[in-house]
C-alpha cells in the first residue's frame, strides 16, 4: 500500500468516525457497494463517458441564481429536517 493510499484510508476512517448515528447505515451500505464492485463494473465504464460540455442555458443560470438567493435568504431545509419529514433512519 502506498503512502497516499494509507492516507486516504485514514481520512475515510476519520470521516466515518464523525458521522451521525443516523448516517452510519447509509455509509455502510455505500461502502459495501463500493467494496463489492468488480474491476469490470459499471463504475469503470463511466471512464469512457464523455464529459457534458453543453453550454449552460439562460434557464439553467436563472435556476442557479434562484437557488443561491434562497440559500442567502435562509429559505433552505436541512438534511436532518428532510430525513425527519421522510421518516428515514
Amino acid at each position: 500500500m502506498t503512502m497516499l493510499e494509507q492516507t486516504t484510508r485514514d481520512e475515510v476512517l476519520e470521516l466515518v468516525n464523525e458521522l451521525n448515528e443516523s448516517d452510519l447505515y447509509a455509509a455502510k451500505q455505500f461502502l459495501r457497494f463500493l467494496a463489492t464492485q468488480s474491476a469490470s463494473s459499471e463504475r469503470d465504464d463511466l471512464d469512457d463517458v464523455p464529459l457534458d460540455d453543453e453550454e449552460w442555458s439562460d434557464e439553467d443560470l436563472a435556476a442557479i441564481e434562484e437557488g443561491r438567493a434562497d440559500m442567502l435568504a435562509g429559505r433552505v431545509i436541512s438534511n436532518e429536517e428532510i430525513k425527519r419529514r421522510l421518516d428515514t433512519p
